[in-house]
């Protein structure tokens, strides 16, 4: 069992609050969130990954984000399993109920970000890349 390398990079090094400010100005990082068991999020934890989640100072609506640091196998099971909905040139985006979900892989890293607020690939694709570009 992979159980992954420690990402030691922070919530605010993995997306800036300038990058996020750029985003959206009305996100904030939540630094006391945990993610829900299950969640994709708490699924890169459980690989010694990084789960983090910023809140819409107006309307309580949440970004989680997960990265994890897997082996190239350990990285293509998980894409295998995530793969569908709409390819994207980072990975795939589906929306599950009223949920837009991201998967990103790189070379050594499967990110993922949930949020009500993505309804297609285009609104998850900056911070997608801004994680990508922390990640180095």
């Amino acid at each position: 069992m992979d159980s992954g390398e420690k990402v030691t990079q922070t919530c605010a090094q993995l997306v800036t609050a300038q990058q996020m400010y750029e985003y959206n100005s009305n996100f904030s990082l939540d630094d006391g969130w945990t993610p829900a068991a299950g969640s994709r999020a708490a699924t890169a934890v459980g690989y010694r990954g990084v789960a983090c989640s910023w809140i819409n100072d107006s309307s309580s609506e949440r970004i989680s984000l997960g990265v994890a640091h897997l082996r190239a196998d350990t990285l293509a099971s998980i894409e295998a399993q995530r793969a569908g909905g709409t390819q994207t040139p980072w990975g795939y985006f589906t929306v599950d109920g009223s949920t837009g979900r991201a998967d990103a892989f790189t070379d050594d890293y499967w990110i993922t970000l949930d949020s009500k607020t993505f309804f297609e690939p285009g609104d998850a694709a900056q911070l997608v890349e801004d994680v990508v570009g922390a990640l180095g």
